[in-house]
């Protein structure tokens, strides 16, 4: 159990659902922080190896943590939402995505399917910053850079000077405020997949390397996407006016933008590379956690993550 919730309820649901179970087979851990998270589960991985599943009941920045702990090994991984925006739930279970408000009846129903779960496997983002060399890591959800991480930025900034603020007033705040500052972002990007490669040069106001279909508390770049289909989709929009974002933001929001001349979207992807000019660092966010870089090196790994399916 992940996040900074109030789990109580959730707690004695999970107890109640494996009482008539042996109480050997459960374990609940209260993590700490998102490096307890991954220490909780490489640790649970190597003790239980293809004998146990870790269920994470918290938010999207948990379950990623978490792939990246248990990519590669025996150990399936499964995911109750608990979290401020839950996107990749979205993606994951239809009833959330049609309907965001049913969240506390989705949580319950998980619970209670948690010792029945069926066993399938996702594909994962693995990216290295700046260098080819440089160390591996983990994205499940979606990479992206240029106005939504600086978005992402001001609502984190937001919520640390104000922590009794909601997510979503912090989110909307920062989305009008980054509007009129009108921040794009210089890049090259090669993508690579089924249909060969193609190159984008130019200055962007939003890209997003998507392996999971929303992100950013419900906006739906890729309406397709299909974490275990073992391709991604990139979507991205050219520098956009107020006046082109004011008519954008709606359809981007509900996943009706692909039509739009001033969007870019490719499906069948299978790594990316991107480049901005020389000195330059592009803000950037994979699966709600910011970085900064010159370089990045995408590559989807197919089926790496074994994933206890729920609903």
């Amino acid at each position: 159990m992940a996040g900074g919730g109030n789990f109580a309820s959730y707690e004695h649901a999970i107890k109640q659902t494996w009482s008539s179970r042996d109480p050997k087979e459960l374990e609940i851990y209260k993590t700490l922080d998102a490096q307890d998270i991954y220490k909780v589960c490489t640790a649970f991985s190597k003790r239980y190896k293809d004998e146990g599943v870790v269920y994470i009941c918290g938010g999207d920045g948990s379950f990623s943590e978490a792939a990246s702990a248990l990519a590669h090994t025996q150990t399936a991984l499964g995911f109750i939402p608990a979290g401020s925006c839950n996107d990749f739930a979205r993606t994951l279970y239809d009833d959330y995505q049609n309907d965001p408000s049913k969240l506390h009846q989705l949580v319950k129903h998980l619970i209670l399917k948690s010792p029945q779960a069926e066993l399938k496997t996702l594909d994962l983002f693995s990216f290295r910053i700046n260098r080819e060399d440089a160390p591996k890591q983990y994205a499940l959800n979606v990479i992206s850079f240029g106005l939504d991480s600086h978005v992402l930025k001001d609502s984190y900034d937001y919520m640390k000077a104000h922590p009794s603020a909601p997510a979503k007033k912090a989110y909307n705040r920062a989305v009008i405020n980054n509007v009129f500052k009108q921040s794009a972002t210089e890049a090259r990007i090669e993508l690579y997949g089924a249909h060969g490669s193609k190159v984008i040069e130019g200055t962007l106001s939003l890209a997003a390397f998507c392996n999971g279909g929303f992100y950013g508390n419900g906006y739906n770049p890729s309406p397709m996407a299909d974490p275990s289909d073992k391709s991604f989709e990139f979507c991205a929009g050219q520098k956009l006016s107020l006046l082109d974002f004011g008519l954008l933001a709606p359809k981007y929001k509900r996943g009706t933008h692909l039509e739009n001349n001033k969007i870019y979207f490719e499906t069948q992807l299978e790594s990316a590379r991107i480049r901005c000019p020389e000195k330059e660092n592009a803000l950037a966010n994979y699966d709600g956690t910011l970085f900064s870089f010159n370089s990045l090196y995408i590559d989807l790994e197919k089926a790496v993550l074994k994933w206890a399916a729920l609903a």
